[in-house]
């Protein structure tokens, strides 16, 4: 493999995490948006709080190779191919696994499949055994050309890119073909809408992450001697964190197109499908934790509202609950 000029072996990689410094500006921007807006539980706070924390070392931590190679060893081309200890370190902070994990469990809320749900994480920890086993070869290789040679390194890479991409596309069709027999099964063309943008906000981040996981392993395999993928991760992470957070600030968004018409009834969480009563609901909408929720007053033919309390569900009365 002939060595690289400057510009192709690092000029890629600066571009990519610039790129991903403006992608952590708009992850900070959510982010006090988020903790400003939401009252969510403590789960989902510690988590979205854990995120940004790991978000903020990431960052840190992938611009320490650039510094050192360009400012620390500036005028040694002989160092221009020796690895980092941060570079390593920069993939072990990556924080995928999480955020597909928060939507694994959004899967679960929806429907509780115990099969689906058990293979989806099987596939998550397959994905990151083999990408720290990859990633072992970059902390201990001198140089990015011995790592490069090494036998079986792009064989492991290859393997957690390629399941990166494969649970990426499951989850996507999962949330998409949950909310939309949830859709079907709604009564009200209001919850019928609010799951369509539900379906809109999963398609849009589970599209953008699996777009990006595709050019990702297309470029590793592609940009041969050079660590333009790498930079393509940084994007990625940034990604995953944003679409995380897009979707957790939506939520208000959605409740106030919903509080805007009456009629309707929703809780996040699962979808209990029951006949109406005989007239139309009255409109009691909220956020509660993690989910958007409201809940259903339906009136009698008279005009007065029936209490949910007294009315059971062989009476044709309940709550739908969608995540």
């Amino acid at each position: 493999m002939a060595s690289p000029t400057l510009e192709t072996f690092l000029g890629p990689y600066f571009v990519l995490v610039y790129l991903a410094v403006i992608l952590y500006g708009i992850f900070c921007a959510q982010a006090f948006y988020y903790w400003t807006t939401y009252k969510d539980g403590h789960g989902l706070k510690l988590l979205v709080f854990l995120i940004c924390v790991l978000e903020t070392a990431h960052v840190a931590i992938c611009i320490h190779p650039m510094y050192t190679l360009l400012i620390v060893d500036n005028g040694s081309p002989d160092k221009l191919l020796r690895t980092v200890w941060s570079t390593a370190v920069c993939c072990i902070l990556t924080f995928v696994g999480l955020v597909q994990s928060y939507y694994i469990w959004r899967i679960w809320h929806i429907r509780q499949s115990v099969p689906i749900v058990a293979f989806l994480i099987s596939a998550v920890l397959t994905r990151l055994a083999f990408g720290y086993r990859s990633n072992a070869f970059t902390g201990t290789g001198e140089t990015w050309e011995a790592i490069f040679a090494t036998k079986h390194y792009k064989i492991y890479v290859n393997i957690a890119f390629s399941l990166n991409v494969v649970v990426d596309s499951l989850i996507t069709i999962a949330l998409s073909v949950f909310l939309y027999q949830t859709r079907m099964s709604a009564q009200s063309r209001n919850t019928k809408n609010i799951v369509l943008k539900l379906m809109y906000y999963s398609l849009s981040a589970g599209g953008l992450t699996l777009l990006t996981s595709v050019i990702i392993l297309v470029t590793f395999n592609v940009s041969d001697g050079t660590i333009t993928y790498g930079g393509c991760m940084q994007i990625i992470a940034k990604l995953y964190a944003n679409s995380m957070l897009a979707v957790l600030n939506a939520r208000q968004g959605i409740v106030r197109g919903a509080s805007s018409t009456q009629g309707y009834s929703l809780e996040l969480s699962q979808l209990h499908n029951q006949a109406p009563a005989t007239s139309r609901p009255g409109t009691a909408i909220h956020v509660f934790r993690e989910a958007i929720t409201t809940s259903e007053t339906w009136s009698c033919g008279n005009g007065q509202p029936v209490d949910e309390q007294k009315v059971s569900a062989s009476d044709s009365m309940g709550k739908h609950e969608i995540v």
